[in-house]
């Protein structure tokens, strides 16, 4: 089964393992999922497919419904909860220790706003985030699936060489979440 992998950004920029969390389906997936449901409605693959055979979506075609859940990372109407949780979840992302503690309440939020669509990872997150985090941590980030090339681990082009942590003082893929660039409405 796959998990939900945790990293620590260490005091040195190293992302380190912290935390696996058994099936993964209860982490990115569930959040763009329901964020994808709450605000454009239930997900319908067979109607989604017929619109796109007969020409009327373009571009590549959208098999889970996620495609159209990320774009609501712009969308002003979006939940405070629901936007923080779906932007934590995207490639890259580094959640600076300074906003950790604004994250698990809004993972507390998210939780309780889908729990009735079951349960996800995120009550379990927002208390890693305050209360098991070692001194020095600088922030957090996920490999939202085990079953995927971690991107918290570097390869070199070498193959007798195993690779290195990622560090974000070194390394440059990552961008970091700041809850100051949600999209707000202007009213």
């Amino acid at each position: 089964m796959s998990v939900m992998e945790v990293y620590r950004v260490d005091s040195n920029g190293d992302c380190v393992p912290l935390v696996k969390l058994r099936n993964s389906w209860l982490g990115a997936s569930f959040v763009w999922t329901q964020v994808g449901n709450r605000y454009l409605g239930e997900y319908d693959f067979e109607k989604e497919y017929a619109l796109y055979v007969a020409g009327g979506r373009q571009g590549k075609f959208d098999h889970t419904g996620w495609v159209r859940a990320w774009a609501l990372q712009h969308d002003p109407r979006v939940a405070e909860w629901d936007w923080a949780t779906l932007v934590s979840t995207f490639d890259w992302c580094v959640l600076p220790a300074e906003h950790l503690g604004y994250l698990s309440r809004q993972y507390r939020l998210f939780h309780e706003a889908h729990l009735a669509h079951g349960t996800s990872h995120y009550r379990s997150l927002a208390a890693v985030f305050s209360e098991l985090l070692p001194e020095g941590t600088r922030g957090v980030c996920f490999n939202a699936t085990s079953v995927n090339e971690n991107p918290w681990w570097v390869r070199d082009l070498d193959p007798d060489q195993e690779g290195r942590p990622y560090n974000i003082d070194l390394d440059t893929k990552h961008w970091l979440f700041d809850p100051l660039k949600r999209p707000v409405t202007n009213t």
